[in-house]
């Protein structure tokens, strides 16, 4: 019991160091497509 709590643990704690700065990254090229969508514009 305290072995698979422990990996379900370790899991969430992988998950949120690998998603967490995908997710940031994602947001800052998305906002940055943004950008020179408008500025291609002008």
């Amino acid at each position: 019991m305290i072995g698979m709590v422990l990996i379900t643990f370790f899991r969430n704690i992988l998950n949120y160091i690998f998603y967490i700065p995908l997710i940031i990254i994602a947001n800052t090229v998305s906002q940055l497509y943004r950008v020179a969508l408008l500025l291609t514009k002008e």
